[in-house]
């Protein structure tokens, strides 16, 4: 009989060889129960099963279990499978799944409860019973880590949920979905961190969700979808980043959370099918996008009592497209004034939209995702306005498509006609004015040839900047025309024009501008003007060598210039014998633009600031030298003094000739004008056996392995020869054989010393009498009495330890084709169990 668990088979006949084991706490590797006669077997021959060494597989013709109820940890898996049993409540003691933990297909499971010890699974925790009775998930009030996917799914008679209050992490999916009965589910409040999507889907009678108070980060994409009757979820106020999508949707949501810890949501929000009236939240959100360019969007549709959009207030950017479409009852779209760029515009069939006030700020549509702009079929929209400076001045990639709108917004050409807007606001429209931001340059001056010429690539052209260069300075000033007021604008204030835009009664203005360097490039559009740094600030002691002031000014400094007051040097280097401490300041000129200064405050020192810490170390007595220096809190500067002296008379202690006790490393630094003491007390210890320790290997495998599992929080290394020591406490692709197992503490005294044998055998043989694969033996050891049975449970082959080998015949007669099984009993009674294949 065979059993599918995870795409792989199991034969249940390995069951029959249990009555054979020697009496253990456990059976040795995995453990298979597909009938209740196996289960009762495995309870009478294993009353106190503890630690189970890999797989736990309970499937197939069994009713109860309540028998395994003393298991504490697990090095495999835990699967209960296409059971006939009614509860889970006999895992109160487990405490470790270093596997996954799956309860499947149980037709007749009723509840689960009790697991109350549980606080690590390494792999998944799967819950689903497709269409099963399940009607209750309590308990696991102690699993804190999840190392694979949480997965709730497919009970459609689940009506209790409650538990899980301390689990932390998920390093898979976090999926609770089609529960059909499900009316709540528990409070997650604890958990930070989802390593993968973040999906609550199609539970039918979930009301609300509360909890997730505590998550902050969800590395893929986090989906509420279609839960009917969903009405509100709460929570989420700590979640900050979003690597990928997000998707709220559901007929009867009307509350979401602000997500106002938002910062980042990498791929695109979707808001679709919701009986949202307003959407207030995603204040703190600057781009969408950012992490995946090729999505990028936002998508806010069919929302059938949505009025208003308010919140976005900080958004910037979208990579991908801007959609708002099918919101029959929305009036505003107020919440988007800061948007500046999208990949795509689309707004279409918004049956009671008014106006498009809000996206005021919009001067770039294009990118990866590039479709242009379409604005149609919104039947009350009667006031675009607020793109007139898009459609006119803007940065637009892609086709422009408005039609189906009321009068003023049925084109782009009648919505740029109907607004003529006025960007400096002095009463001449922009299509007559031949000066639009009033700084005294004539627009076709500013375009050069360029009619969107945007030098410092801000999003505005140049004939609507007052600094093109963004270089801190106005370009009137650059230009070297006056400005009194300092306002960016030609002159002084009321600006008063003719009926060109040019601004009349001032003496400078509409002239060639400034190229002072001669180089054909205005300086106004011509970023070359120096800055002079931070502020900054430096200590040194009346002993120390000279130091060059500029150095304390950072990295956006730039030199050429002078410092007040003057220093003894001519230039910006301090000597503290001469010069006096107090504020220097650095100055560069930039012509027209006025100077830049910036201030570095010099205090000097004159008497020691002394300074003690202190530390401890642990050596074993065994260990080599160990440099105190790298131990030393407080003082680390080289080249100070230790007290008592050591034998190496270096910063070396060497536990076979230095003695312990406290020691004291003195320093002088001229960059601290001070001494400084760092004491290290030292304790030697002796050795220190480690018993509480597990070694699995990989008989069996076409690559072998050796892992040391030691169940404490000390730094090991790990060694088969006791000389050669590695980090990682795995040893990969090791032939069979027996192997002596070494670990100890990196920095203390711990160790342990094991051996351990890893088996290996034919997978097949061909007693056809070539010559070739004739017999099957055990490999890897000499000293393992094998026993060989056939698939019923029949022995057909003794092989005493070190001596002989199959020839595939029961008392003189050849057996047939087939999978034979064979029991390795090692010296201390450790018992494995194999299959391999006769084929002739």
């Amino acid at each position: 009989m065979l059993l599918k668990v995870n795409g792989k088979y199991f034969h249940t006949a390995i069951i029959l060889f249990v009555c054979h084991w020697v009496f253990s706490q456990c059976p040795q590797g995995d453990i298979f129960l597909f009938t209740q006669e196996e289960v009762d077997n495995m309870v009478s021959a294993f009353p106190n099963c503890e630690t189970v060494t890999g797989d736990l597989i309970i499937g197939d013709d069994i009713n109860d279990i309540s028998g395994i109820n003393k298991v504490k940890r697990i090095e495999g898996s835990l699967v209960v499978m296409g059971t006939n049993i009614t509860s889970i409540s006999n895992f109160a003691t487990l405490n470790f799944i270093f596997g996954d933990f799956y309860i499947e297909h149980n037709a007749n499971l009723e509840s689960i409860e009790g697991i109350n010890l549980l606080t690590h699974i390494g792999g998944d925790l799967v819950i689903s019973t497709e269409n099963g009775g399940l009607r209750s998930i309590s308990g696991f009030n102690s699993l804190e880590t999840i190392g694979g996917n949480f997965t709730v799914s497919d009970n459609q008679d689940l009506v209790s949920f409650t538990g899980f209050p301390v689990l932390t992490n998920a390093e898979g999916w976090f999926t609770i979905s089609d529960n059909a009965r499900l009316p709540g589910i528990p409070n997650f409040n604890q958990l930070k961190l989802i390593s993968n999507d973040f999906a609550i889907l199609n539970n039918d009678a979930l009301p609300q969700i509360n909890g997730f108070n505590q998550l902050e980060e969800i590395k893929r994409s986090f989906t509420i979808k279609d839960n009917d009757l969903l009405e509100s979820v709460n929570g989420f106020g700590r979640l900050s980043e979003v690597i990928f999508e997000m998707e709220l949707n559901g007929v009867n949501l009307s509350g979401i959370p602000d997500f106002n810890a938002l910062v980042t949501i990498g791929g695109g929000l979707n808001v679709n099918h919701t009986a949202l009236t307003g959407i207030t939240g995603f204040n703190n959100v600057n781009v969408i996008g950012d992490v995946n360019p090729a999505l990028g969007y936002l998508f806010i549709s069919d929302n059938k009592d949505l009025t208003a959009i308010n919140g976005f207030d900080n958004l910037q950017k979208l990579e991908g497209e801007f959609r708002v479409d099918s919101n029959n009852a929305l009036l505003s779209l107020g919440g988007f004034s800061d948007l500046v760029q999208v990949g795509a515009l689309n707004i279409f069939l918004n049956a009671s939209l008014p106006d498009l006030n809000g996206l005021g700020s919009l001067n770039i549509v294009g990118g990866l995702n590039t479709n242009g702009i379409y604005i149609n079929g919104n039947p009350a929209l009667m006031d675009c306005s607020a793109i007139c400076n898009l459609l006119q001045n803007g940065d637009i990639l892609g086709r422009v498509d408005i039609a189906d709108n009321p009068s003023k917004c049925s084109s782009d050409i009648e919505i740029i006609e109907a607004c003529h807007p006025d960007f400096d606001n002095d009463g001449i429209v922009n299509v007559d004015d031949l000066d639009d931001d009033n700084d005294g340059i004539l627009d076709v001056v500013e375009q050069n040839g360029a009619i969107d010429r945007d030098t410092d690539s801000d999003g505005f052209p140049d004939h609507r900047d007052l600094d093109s260069d963004g270089d801190g300075c106005f370009d009137v000033i650059e230009a070297g025309f006056t400005d009194d007021d300092g306002n960016g604008t030609l002159g002084t204030m009321p600006d008063t024009v003719d009926s060109d835009g040019l601004i009349i009664g001032e003496l400078t203005g509409y002239t060639t501008p400034l190229d002072a360097d001669i180089d054909g490039v205005p300086d106004f559009q011509q970023n070359d003007t120096k800055g002079a740094g931070t502020d900054g600030s430096l200590t040194i002691c009346t002993y120390d060598l000279p130091v060059d002031l500029f150095d304390s000014l950072g990295d956006e400094a730039d030199s050429g210039g002078y410092w007040i007051p003057e220093l003894s040097s001519g230039t910006g280097v301090f000597d503290p014998m001469v010069d006096a401490p107090g504020v220097y300041t650095y100055i560069v000129s930039n012509g027209v633009c006025g100077d830049e200064s910036a201030m570095v405050t010099v205090n000097l020192r004159t008497s020691d600031d002394n300074t003690e810490a202190y530390s401890t170390l642990e050596l074993c007595f065994k260990s080599g030298p160990v440099n105190l220096f790298d131990h030393l809190e407080g003082a680390s500067e080289p080249g100070g003094k230790w007290t008592p002296e050591l034998v190496s008379g270096t910063d070396i202690f060497d536990p076979s000739m230095d003695v312990p006790g406290l020691y004291a490393y003195e320093v002088s630094t001229g960059e601290l004008c001070g001494r400084h003491i760092s004491r290290i007390l030292i304790n030697v210890t002796g050795l220190n056996l480690i018993t509480n320790y597990t070694i699995k290997t990989s008989s069996y495998t076409d690559s072998n392995f050796i892992e040391v599992i030691v169940d404490s929080d000390l730094q090991l290394e790990y060694s088969l020869d006791g000389i050669q020591y590695q980090e990682s406490n795995r040893f990969e692709n090791l032939e069979s054989g027996s192997y002596r197992v070494f670990a100890r503490e990196r920095d203390g005294c711990g160790y342990l010393e094991d051996t351990v044998t890893i088996l290996d055998f034919p997978k097949f043989f061909t007693p056809n009498g070539d010559g070739i694969n004739d017999t099957w033996e055990l490999e890897g050891t000499e000293t393992i009495a094998v026993y060989i049975y056939d698939r019923y449970g029949k022995l057909l082959k003794f092989l005493q330890a070190g001596n002989g080998a199959w020839d595939g015949t029961f008392k003189g007669v050849n057996l047939p084709v087939d999978d034979y099984w064979f029991k390795a009993v090692f010296p201390d009674n450790k018992v494995r169990i194999g299959n391999f294949t006769l084929k002739r």
